[in-house]
């Protein structure tokens, strides 16, 4: 059993955001509410697999993801015996501070994936304007990415963070 924080995403969002939120979150991975009652846990490869297959403007409902149940309301002690009846590796238990949800996976196995920081980095361009966001200026996976320098950004030149 491992518990683990992500960030929560709602709605029409799209793999390039999504990306941005995990990144920005240092966060391998995000937890994302389709529609009300409806959780899925996706991972920060298998979005970054569908940005460059398709493109990041795809929403974030086409990316390969994990259900999730709700056992919010389950006792502590209930909770692992709630995800094993229903059958289903990982369980939402809850909100913390700053919008990020708290996840519990069946094993330590399952949920290490979730729990470690993303591999993401944006790059670090300078003289960002006031006006604008930090997601409208500086440039994230996949279109940062230079295999021959994997230290700087494949945009603009800028030292990924």
């Amino acid at each position: 059993m491992l518990e683990f924080e992500l960030p929560l995403v709602r709605g029409n969002i799209t793999i390039s955001d999504a990306i941005a939120e995990a990144v920005d979150s240092n966060k391998s991975g995000l937890l994302y509410e389709v529609k009300p009652g409806e959780l899925r846990l996706i991972h920060f490869y298998g979005m970054l697999q569908a940005a460059k297959q398709k493109q990041g403007s795809l929403l974030l409902e086409s990316v390969v993801y994990e259900p999730v149940i709700d056992i919010e309301t389950a006792p502590a002690l209930q909770a692992l015996s709630r995800l094993t009846n229903a059958s289903k590796r990982y369980g939402f238990k809850g909100m913390r501070s700053g919008g990020m949800a708290l996840v519990l996976s069946v094993s330590e196995e399952r949920g290490y994936p979730f729990a470690v920081v993303t591999p993401g980095r944006r790059c670090t361009r300078p003289n960002r304007p006031s006006q604008k966001s930090p997601r409208n200026w500086y440039h994230y996976p996949p279109d940062n990415d230079d295999p021959n320098d994997p230290n700087n950004c494949a945009v603009c030149g800028a030292p990924l963070q």
